[in-house]
């Protein structure tokens, strides 16, 4: 594998595991309003190094603080949702932590078999007609599974795979440099960070359900083969 997917899953991997201990601070919490209002902070504290990396091009490591922080918001915001229908008053706290480290797994592992896939030459030659579908098509089948009397799993299982695939877009768009992808990493992280907790109000908002279309379609960027990528032959930010 080359440079730039190992920067990529390193960053997907410390993500997930911020967004764990976001999570499990959260549902220490009594009021389901208090994870999202820090969260909110959280936010903003994410959004102010990524704008100092912005200012300070070879600070590096400001992107993936940025990345780091949106991830420990992002599992605060989601526990937010899991005190407003009371969780562990419907599943054991072992069960429920049981399925995230499964569903953790998982989303990673969708991430290992995606980067493998894109080896394969016809799929390299249409990656936004094979990447799009994919991704959409299992966030809307998670979505409508959220429904059903499994919510603890699929809710969780919706939330880690909306994760997976924002950082599914810095592995495939052309970055010229590490600086490029460190900021297409911590922007990813962002949007990953804002969709669940927009998602989450509007639950808190409305009731146990929302309505809305998630706007997941693809804009005017090229996008490449991680594995022919410059950044993995270039040391230069």
């Amino acid at each position: 594998m080359r440079k730039k997917f190992w920067i990529c899953l390193g960053s997907l991997l410390g993500f997930l595991s911020l967004f764990s201990w976001g999570m499990m601070w959260g549902l220490t919490m009594d009021w389901k309003w208090l994870p999202l209002i820090i969260g909110a902070m959280t936010f903003l504290l994410s959004a102010f190094f990524l704008v100092l990396f912005h200012y300070l091009k070879k600070r590096l490591g400001l992107a993936f603080l940025s990345v780091a922080i949106s991830g420990f918001g992002s599992g605060l915001s989601a526990s937010a949702y899991y005190l407003h229908i009371k969780v562990f008053e419907a599943v054991a706290l072992s069960y429920f932590w049981n399925w995230f480290l499964i569903l953790c797994g998982g989303a990673v592992l969708f991430f290992l078999l995606y980067s493998l896939s894109l080896n394969l030459r016809w799929i390299e030659a249409h990656l936004k007609w094979f990447t799009f579908p994919l991704l959409i098509g299992g966030l809307v089948a998670l979505l409508i599974l959220w429904g059903t009397a499994e919510r603890v799993v699929f809710s969780l299982a919706f939330f880690l795979f909306l994760i997976t695939t924002f950082f599914v877009f810095p592995l495939i768009i052309v970055a010229v440099n590490l600086r490029k992808l460190a900021r297409n990493l911590a922007v990813a992280s962002l949007g990953a960070f804002l969709l669940i907790a927009i998602i989450v109000l509007l639950i808190l908002s409305q009731g146990d359900g929302f309505s809305g279309d998630l706007d997941l379609s693809g804009g005017s960027f090229s996008v490449e083969n991680p594995s022919k990528s410059r950044v993995n032959s270039q040391d230069t930010i």
